[in-house]
C-alpha cells in the first residue's frame, strides 16, 4: 500500500484480527496451531459467533491469513484490520 510514496506496508506493521470458525472438535487444536504462526501476538478461544479470534502485527497480513487457512479444522474467517488514529 502506498502512502505519499512509501509502501507503509513495509514501513509499518499490519495490525488486525482474524475471527475464526472451526469444525466441530476441532477448537482447541485451531488455537494451538494458530499460536505458532509467525506474527500472531495471541490466539484465543472465545464465546459467540466466532469460536477463535487472532490477533496479528505482520508485514504480510496475507501470509498470515493463508497460514491461518491451512490449519484443519478452520471453517472460515473474517478479518479486521486495525486503522489507526491519531488524536492530539
Amino acid at each position: 500500500m502506498l502512502e505519499r510514496g512509501v509502501n507503509v506496508t513495509e514501513v509499518y506493521p499490519l495490525e488486525a484480527v482474524i475471527l475464526v470458525n472451526t469444525k466441530l472438535g476441532e477448537l482447541w487444536k485451531v488455537v494451538e496451531e494458530a499460536r505458532k504462526i509467525e506474527g500472531v501476538k495471541f490466539a484465543n478461544a472465545v464465546a459467540g459467533r466466532f469460536d477463535v479470534v487472532v490477533h496479528t502485527q505482520t508485514n504480510n497480513l496475507a501470509w498470515v491469513i493463508a497460514r491461518i487457512h491451512g490449519i484443519k479444522g478452520v471453517a472460515s474467517t473474517e478479518s479486521l484490520i486495525t486503522l489507526e488514529a491519531r488524536f492530539e
